[in-house]
């Protein structure tokens, strides 16, 4: 928690473009005004210890427990971002031209295990996080095992999610997650053509990420599938790296629409985004009802369809894929609560799932015919029901978070009315 009080910054080039790394800027507002009145102090007194002039270029905070004042979901949340630094140099990387300074940092163990010390899970708040270290990939942190470790030390049950691009996933570090658990990763490996990943991101070592998914369904560590639908990225190679995912067993597949930014791109227009987006979107479509993992395409609400509760996708083992819930039934009512969009369907699902304990009753509509179901959640922590809950792991609507909680059943996003 420690800030000097003279500020330096420098240009970093990476790749096509420029990041500023900014040093002492990385300041919660009231920590910034801590320093300023300092930096008004020192301008009209001298400081001594010892009888002896010192120079003052930090200070520390005292009596930690009142500036735990932020509000943060749990610990793991408070801590911040992992690691400003990304090892990849994807062609599609949102970072290219971005005009704002940030720290790249990384989260320190220590203050790890001060932030541990001080988070009031009763309270939901711990010490005042800093703004402007981004989320980037999180493995170039080298503490990484340990700051989860730690993080594990004080919450046995929070699922560990992470998004990952998984060029560092070696054997080691799955054994390292697997320890870790429960742990669920968002995997983008974009391309699963070793030669079509190389061109996309850079990768010297496409293999690594791309035999991961394996890798993590044989230690029984859940993910999600990542693509970003680049225009580079031909269709026949979107559809291998969708059955990729399928046949690996993700729990979901998230397809990223394209996009880009005047900072990004300058003055060029680098492609047509309603039709690059019509593209993909459709493609998306066709092999959702191909594949048996559920898929959507990201952002989903620009494409105008309808608020009902559709069933995009049933999440494999989970209850709703062993009580017979199809991709493109509507849900009708939970609990008897009638249901009028998605966004509701989604928290009615949370709500009840924890206030029955893990059972739910739903009524459906799939063409002219209605359904009512009994989705059952409670298993026990052996029960392997991989990808859904695999064995060790709680019952996903156990707790209280959004991880799994819908009993399986995949709902796109939508505006909350």
């Amino acid at each position: 928690m420690a800030e000097k009080s003279e500020t330096a910054s420098r240009t970093v080039a990476l790749g096509a473009y420029q990041r500023l790394e900014t040093h002492g800027e990385v300041l919660h507002p009231l920590v910034a005004h801590v320093r300023r009145r300092l930096e008004a102090l020192t301008a009209i007194v001298d400081f001594e210890a010892g009888g002896k002039p010192v120079a003052i270029d930090a200070f520390r905070l005292r009596n930690l427990p009142a500036w735990a004042v932020d509000p943060s979901g749990h610990l793991l949340d408070n801590m911040g971002a992992l690691s400003g630094y990304c090892n990849a140099r994807c062609t599609f990387c949102y970072e290219y031209g971005n005009p704002l300074p940030y720290d790249l940092t990384m989260l320190g163990l220590e203050e790890s295990r001060t932030r541990a010390r001080y988070y009031d899970p009763d309270r939901r708040k711990g010490l005042l996080q800093f703004r402007t270290r981004l989320d980037l990939e999180p493995f170039t942190n080298p503490r990484l095992l340990d700051i989860l470790a730690e993080f594990r030390r004080h919450d046995a049950a929070h699922v560990i999610s992470l998004t990952t691009n998984g060029a560092r996933l070696s054997d080691e570090m799955i054994d390292g997650l697997a320890r870790l658990a429960p742990v669920h990763l968002v995997l983008s490996v974009n391309n699963a053509d070793p030669e079509g990943r190389k061109t996309l991101m850079r990768d010297g070592r496409p293999d690594v990420a791309i035999s991961a998914g394996a890798r993590l369904r044989q230690r029984g560590i859940p993910f999600t599938g990542g693509i970003v639908a680049w225009p580079e990225t031909s269709d026949g190679d979107l559809r291998r790296t969708i059955r990729f995912y399928d046949t690996l067993g993700a729990r979901a597949i998230r397809v990223s629409m394209p996009s880009y930014s005047g900072f990004f791109s300058g003055d060029a227009t680098l492609f047509d985004t309603d039709m690059e987006w019509d593209r993909v979107f459709s493609l998306v479509e066709e092999e959702a009802d191909q594949i048996d993992t559920p898929i959507s395409a990201a952002p989903y609400l620009p494409r105008g369809i309808p608020i009902v509760p559709r069933v995009a996708g049933v999440i494999r083992n989970s209850p709703a894929a062993r009580a017979g819930i199809r991709r493109g039934d509507i849900l009708m009512t939970v609990n008897g609560h009638a249901l009028r969009s998605r966004m509701h369907a989604k928290r009615l699902l949370r709500e009840e799932g924890v206030r029955s304990q893990g059972v739910v009753q739903v009524t459906l509509s799939r063409g002219d015919e209605t359904h009512t179901f009994i989705l059952d959640d409670r298993s026990s922590p052996d029960e392997d029901l991989y990808p859904y809950k695999p064995a060790g792991y709680l019952a996903p609507s156990a707790g209280d978070e959004s991880y799994g909680s819908l009993f399986g059943l995949f709902l796109n996003d939508d505006l909350d009315p």
